[in-house]
Order: C-alpha cells, then structure tokens, then sequence
C-alpha cells in the first residue's frame, strides 16, 4: 500500500520510544494507534476519528474485546480480564477520566495536543521483558490537563488477541504486581509525594487481606512506592529504578 502505508523501525526498546517514533514519523493531524497483537474492524478508522469533528477533543479511544487464541481457564474473571486491555464502557459516547481513559490497543490523540502536553514519557510502557504499563495513561493526563477533552468512540472495535502464555497464573501475576509499580510511580511523579504517603497505609492492607493474586499489585505499588520516594522522579525522563531487559523485542 505504499505510499500511503510506510513501516519504519524504532531501534530503541520501548512502548513509549515506539509510540514517539511515530509522532515524529506520521503526518496526519490525527493519529491512530493500535497494538501489534490487536485486529482492528473495517470501520474501526472512520469511527475512531469521528469524535474529532469536535474541535476540544484532544484523544479518543474505543472498546476492546478479547480473542483468546485457546479457552480461557475458569479462574479468569471480570476482574482480571482488564489486565488482558479488555475495555467496554457502554454503548454511548461519553468524556474519558483518570484512570479510566482509552487504552493502548484502540486509541487516538490530535497531532496538535503533543505540542502542548509534549510527547509520550519514556518512563512508562512495556520494555522488552519488563511489564511495566501507564504510557497511554500518563500521556492522557496531561492532555486533559492541558485543558483537552478525552472521548470514548463506542463504535470503534478492535479485537486483542490473546496467546496461551497470558493464560498463567505467574503471567497475571507479574502483570498484577507491574501494574502496581506503575501506579505508584504516577502518582509520585503527578500527585506528589505527600499524596503517595498518605496511600501507603491502605496499600499495607490491602496487601494483607486481599487474595494472593491481587494482592501482587499493593504490593508492587508498595515496592515502587518506596523507590520513588527514596529516588524521586529523574526530569530527564529515565527510569526511576533499574528494568531489567532481555533480548526479545518489545511489542
């Protein structure tokens, strides 16, 4: 399909050096991103881009489904499925907030909002082997701090394809326990210090009380927590703490 379709390679690893890549590659004054392992439907393009129409919207992003490549095991519930970027929130157009905006996987943001909110942090994202997660969320909230509004296209359906290996329960719960390091380090990094300090009580009992697979996330928000506290938030965009990587490609 060139010209019109183009496949350029980010030697760096990362979701979000990924994600940067294209914004310094595309032209378009909206631009539309998916997730490797994410099939997106024929109109899911035109649907996406329609909440655009609007000039004070500055990201949209639409529902997810999940396609599982092997039947999901019976322990898999509601409250899991989301670690798998499943997202439906209803059959109406509605405004997106903290922390529930669009996901990765189906998601959308006027060229024009980076030159206010500047580009996706480095700090957040898969990368090669780490789970770290938050980019898309992180890069939202400074949209809509920069005064943007974030829009939920309902129409605007991909599929998530999901491999065996997700099926695990040692995968959920390094999963779980990235998701928690990832919020505590937004937190430290936008909500301050003083609000971090003020989580790690509740942190600590939920940690105790809850099942063994959730309680992974308290505990990784704990773990990051700590971190961040002890080695704030660098300005140059590094990571606070060391991830370790491996020779397999991110995403």
């Amino acid at each position: 399909h060139a010209p019109l379709v183009r496949y350029v390679r980010e030697e760096r690893l990362g979701e979000s050096a990924a994600r940067n890549c294209a914004l310094r590659e595309a032209h378009g004054a909206i631009l539309a991103f998916l997730d490797d392992d994410a099939v997106a439907e024929p109109q899911w393009l035109r649907a996406l881009s329609e909440p655009f129409a609007d000039p004070t919207v500055g990201a949209a992003g639409g529902p997810i489904r999940l396609r599982y490549e092997t039947p999901p095991p019976a322990w898999l519930d509601a409250r899991l499925t989301p670690y798998l970027s499943a997202f439906d929130a209803g059959t109406a157009a509605t405004d997106l907030h903290y922390p529930d905006y669009p996901r990765g996987a189906n998601m959308a943001f006027r060229r024009s909002v980076f030159e206010a909110a500047g580009p996706f942090s480095e700090r957040y994202g898969r990368r090669a082997a780490c789970l770290m997660s938050y980019s898309e969320t992180e890069m939202c909230w400074r949209v809509e701090r920069a005064g943007w509004r974030i829009v939920y296209a309902p129409t605007a359906w991909v599929d998530h394809i999901v491999p065996p290996g997700r099926l695990e329960p040692d995968w959920f719960r390094r999963r779980i326990h990235w998701q928690g390091r990832s919020m505590a380090l937004f937190e430290a990094e936008h909500l301050g210090v003083r609000h971090v300090l003020k989580q790690v009580p509740l942190q600590l009992a939920k940690c105790l009380v809850r099942p063994r697979l959730h309680r992974a996330r308290h505990a990784g928000w704990l773990s990051a927590a700590m971190l961040a506290l002890l080695h704030p938030p660098r300005q140059d965009g590094a990571p606070p703490f060391h991830v370790a990587t491996s020779a397999k490609a991110s995403g």
